[in-house]
């Protein structure tokens, strides 16, 4: 008979195939990692990118994660498209696992655990484009999201050491995904632990003392300035940081995840579990008004991106509506599966429907869409383009100026 844990593993293969298949496949080199390679690069071997490292080190000069990932190149021999091509893989085996676990809290039945993987494989855009559920490519922001899941995982099941230290682990991968996770989470716990409520309250205060310093005299000092002309221009098309501009649809859909999850979340008090105590625990309770709380914090940012105050633009606030929208997801799933206790075979039908769906969409993708791509393609593709470039790293040296 096949094991609880090598059903699992099994899950969390298929959901990375699933996963990968409606991102449009993986890929190195896409996006945001025209910064992420180079500055990688830069650590390994200072030498490279002379001219180009000072607009680099702007963005690179708090990020740990690029040093971090220097090193561990350095340390395995290992390529970078490889170790880049591992971490992907590591930050989805992690959000499946997060998954899992937050479904054996909340969810009855194993098929429902299923049915919540595959809905997460169903990737789709956040807050007018802010963010995307899932990409085809390593981003640190996508694997702090999976350490922030597996911390929510922890909290509902009372490890709370485990919850801090996958934080922490999140704000060294990607600060800003981290700070809104440790909101959610402190809010929780604040909830869900009432002797902790003083003690906490004070690390709130230190944190925010330290936040002030960090805008007023610190490394974060001069951002509380607006915008200037020059860099709005240059964010002109990014819509998503700017909710004072966004359409009555686009609000909608940044309301539809509050509404979901106050709605079940209220559903679920009058339903009983286990000794007839409701459903919902007071961890629950801490969860959803820490993410309220996030949706608060959303709104409280509005007139501050209104007034193109560099600092909250910087943030990219309406990110934290990733967080309500995985929350909405998990409670969405329990109401399709098991909402009605009655109908037992109904788990195993949401989670076939959704397979299929899944299944389906990522077909889809890679053969309608994007049919020109590999399902992983863990190197560049062997263009002209990309063969002139190797002969250029490897025959010419790194100060070298190339007119093309």
């Amino acid at each position: 008979m096949v094991s609880r844990a090598t059903f699992a593993a099994g899950a969390i293969v298929l959901f990375i195939a699933l996963a990968t298949l409606n991102a449009g496949g993986y890929r190195f080199g896409a996006s945001d990692q025209a910064f992420y390679i180079p500055a990688v690069q830069h650590h390994l071997d200072p030498s490279l990118f002379p001219r180009d490292w000072p607009m680099l080190a702007a963005q690179d000069r708090l990020n740990a994660f690029t040093p971090l990932a220097a090193s561990l190149a350095r340390a395995t021999g290992v390529s970078l498209p490889a170790l880049f091509f591992a971490l992907y893989l590591a930050g989805l085996a992690t959000l499946g696992t997060a998954a899992l676990l937050v479904a054996g809290r909340l969810y009855r039945s194993g098929w429902t655990a299923a049915a919540l993987l595959a809905a997460l494989t169903l990737r789709h855009a956040v807050a007018l484009g802010a963010v995307n559920t899932l990409e085809g490519y390593m981003h640190p922001r996508m694997i702090a999201f999976a350490a922030g899941a597996l911390a929510v995982a922890s909290f509902l099941r009372g490890r709370y050491a485990a919850m801090t230290w996958l934080i922490v682990v999140a704000g060294i991968v990607h600060p800003t995904t981290a700070v809104w996770f440790a909101l959610w989470l402190a809010v929780a716990v604040m909830v869900a632990e009432p002797r902790w409520r003083l003690a906490l309250s004070g690390i709130a205060g230190v944190a925010g003392l330290a936040a002030a310093w960090a805008l007023a005299a610190g490394p974060l000092a001069g951002r509380l300035g607006r915008l200037d002309e020059s860099w709005l221009a240059a964010l002109d098309g990014k819509t998503y940081l700017f909710p004072d501009r966004w359409p009555v649809w686009a609000w909608a859909s940044a309301a539809l995840p509050v509404l979901t999850v106050a709605a079940i979340y209220r559903l679920r008090r009058t339903r009983t579990g286990t000794g007839g105590s409701p459903l919902a625990d007071t961890r629950e309770a801490g969860l959803v008004a820490g993410v309220l709380t996030l949706a608060a914090v959303f709104l409280a940012s509005v007139p501050f991106t209104a007034a193109r105050v560099a600092f909250a633009v910087q943030l990219q606030v309406p990110r934290v509506l990733w967080m309500l929208d995985l929350l909405a997801i998990v409670y969405l799933v329990w109401v399709l599966a098991e909402s009605r206790p009655a109908r037992p075979g109904r788990p195993a039908l949401v989670a076939a429907l959704l397979v299929a769906a899944a299944v389906g969409r990522g077909a889809w993708v890679m053969l309608v869409e994007h049919p020109e791509r590999q399902v992983v393609a863990v190197g560049l593709a062997p263009t002209d383009w990309n063969r002139a470039m190797e002969w250029i790293r490897t025959e010419t040296a790194p100060a070298a100026h190339v007119l093309a």
